[in-house]
């Protein structure tokens, strides 16, 4: 009797551990998973004619979002020059990735900034376009590139891993501009919009010579992302911890590699924060935080509180002041 007892508590609690398994594997691919192509709805965009995602595919979601379905972006387009198709290797990851390089002024003007998109985007999404082509109407150099496993770059693993990898990918790009366009480093800056926020942290603090970030809509805390991330996947937060358990079965370790080993290490590099305070995807108190913590060891960050505004919302709504500050940052802040 005591036998089937105890088979019967084992296998139950077998099942409950299989059980558990099985879900945060879902949770794991629900959350984390990218498909590794474009929306056709934005498959032809360019720097010279792109559009908005299309219905309920924004960065935020409701009617909210579709009213600036079909918006007319056509004051942002680039207005003059060629962009070049470029496919950049990284030979030691055995990756390829897909970038757009325009320069009007090149190689008399240097000053070159570099846009890092987040999870499920490209470079081929309006609110990477919108700010990649202000600074390049404004005389700057940029690049745009897909990361691994999104876009058109390789497809290895079809996840995303929350900057912990994709950070290599922008190091690749940077290392690309100094051996084949001959930029030098203090040439050039990063801006980074969403989850890119967080490769653009982790390059901070892996190197020390690029002098200018801006981070839209960071992610500062992996705790409180993992926790919304889960909410807009409608995944009640409360198993977040399964959620990083199975992050780590998968390679993902957030008590590994923060973020705030980069902002620990941007030493007198200049940092500029935009956020909006109605952010329904990366909620505003990632970069309440981040400032808080820049501040604590003396460190000064130049915010922008875009008030009212959702997920990347501002450039849709108050796209002058969007170009005007990133025109400014990186004018102050890059040698030419």
């Amino acid at each position: 009797m005591q036998f089937l007892f105890n088979r019967g508590t084992f296998i139950v609690g077998l099942l409950l551990i299989l059980g558990t398994l099985g879900l945060g594997e879902f949770i794991f691919w629900r959350v984390l998973k990218v498909s590794c192509s474009n929306d056709q709805v934005i498959e032809s965009n360019t720097p010279f004619s792109f559009v908005t995602d299309g219905i309920d595919k924004g960065p935020f979601r409701g009617e909210r979002w579709n009213r600036w379905v079909n918006e007319d972006l056509s004051n942002w387009f680039l207005k003059s020059g060629k962009v070049e198709d470029i496919d950049i290797q990284d030979l030691e990851n055995n990756l390829k990735l897909s970038a757009w390089w325009f320069a009007n002024n090149y190689p008399q003007e240097k000053r070159t900034i570099i846009i890092v998109h987040g999870i499920n985007s490209s470079k081929k999404h309006y609110n990477q376009l919108m700010p990649a082509t202000m600074l390049a109407n404004a005389g700057f150099n940029v690049v745009m590139f897909d990361q691994r496993n999104h876009g058109d770059s390789s497809c290895p693993t079809g996840s995303y891993f929350a900057g912990t990898r994709e950070w290599e990918d922008l190091n690749t790009v940077i290392d690309w501009l100094v051996k084949y366009k001959k930029v030098d480093t203090k040439n050039i800056g990063i801006h980074a919009v969403s989850g890119g926020t967080l490769a653009a942290q982790f390059l901070m603090a892996e190197r020390s010579d690029i002098p200018a970030f801006s981070l839209d809509s960071p992610v500062f805390d992996f705790e409180e992302i993992v926790k919304s991330e889960l909410k807009w996947n409608a995944i009640p937060p409360i198993i977040w911890r399964l959620a990083v358990f199975m992050g780590k079965l998968h390679g993902i370790d957030i008590y590994a590699k923060s973020p705030k080993e980069g902002i620990e290490k941007i030493g007198d590099r200049a940092l500029m924060v935009m956020h909006g305070t109605d952010d329904t995807r990366v909620p505003f108190l990632h970069s309440e935080r981040l400032v808080k913590f820049a501040s604590s060891f003396g460190k000064d960050v130049k915010f922008i509180v875009n008030n009212n505004s959702d997920h990347n919302e501002a450039l849709l709504r108050e796209p002058e002041l969007v170009r005007e500050n990133l025109v400014e940052f990186f004018k102050n802040n890059l040698a030419n």
